[in-house]
């Protein structure tokens, strides 16, 4: 009986690896381990949190410049500035009277209506807006008319005042600011001369109140100017005692 021949075995063979297996052959999917899988890319959580965090800040950040920009206060010089702009503007808006009127008689309806013109173009030089639209020189030029004829022995040829009361509100951007202020007026008033047309011995008359009111200015090359009045109080001749949205005691 023969026997079978062992088989050959090269040199360069492994006799430790199986001739079953290909070493260089690649594992099934079910022969790997799950940790061997590789790692799933990184997500982008984290870089959208931090971006949506300096959104927030920024959007915080402005929030506190527009409140420190809205609410802080003016410079003195501003100020100075704006209460100045108010005095002018409630000077404009009072009557005297009219150049070339016979004083000791009621003004007639041609001297009337220059002195409407008259009070319309003083105000518009310190007013825009709302605050020139809403000025009805006509109504004003009217009660002049109407007081100068119930008194035909003293006429009323200027007018002064000054800011008693004055709060800064809050500035309105992007060039304005709102305050509420006080202005102290006085009239000059004479007594009429009819024979020689002229008026003697005047004298400064003072009112006893102030009227408050909330303005709102805007800058305009340089100028402010008063775009819009409210009614707000009042208070004493000297700005004590305010009242809001009505007369001291």
């Amino acid at each position: 009986m023969s026997e079978t021949a062992d088989p050959t075995v090269s040199r360069d063979e492994d006799p430790t690896v199986s001739h079953d297996e290909d070493p260089t052959g690649s594992h099934t999917t079910g022969d790997d381990d799950p940790k061997d899988r590789p790692d799933r890319p990184a997500t982008a959580r984290g870089g959208m949190g931090r971006t949506a965090l300096k959104l927030l800040l920024g959007l915080l950040a402005l929030a506190g410049a527009v409140f420190l920009i809205i609410w802080l206060p003016p410079s003195d010089d501003v100020a100075a500035e704006v209460e100045a702009a108010v005095l002018e503007y409630e000077l404009a808006r009072e009557a005297t009277w009219p150049k070339g009127a016979t004083f000791g008689l009621p003004l007639s309806p041609a001297d009337e209506h220059m002195l409407a013109v008259t009070l319309r173009t003083h105000v518009a030089r310190h007013a825009a807006g709302d605050a020139l639209e809403s000025f009805d020189a006509v109504a004003a030029a009217a009660a002049f008319a109407d007081a100068a004829a119930t008194d035909m022995v003293h006429a009323v040829t200027r007018w002064k005042g000054e800011v008693v009361y004055f709060d800064f509100v809050r500035h309105a951007l992007p060039n304005g600011v709102i305050v509420r202020a006080g202005v102290l007026k006085a009239q000059r008033v004479g007594r009429v001369d009819s024979l020689h047309q002229r008026v003697f011995a005047r004298r400064w008359v003072w009112e006893e109140d102030v009227e408050i009111y909330e303005y709102t200015l805007r800058q305009t090359d340089g100028a402010w100017t008063v775009v819009e009045v409210e009614p707000w109080g009042s208070s004493d001749a000297d700005g004590k005692n305010v009242v809001e949205g009505g007369r001291p005691d």
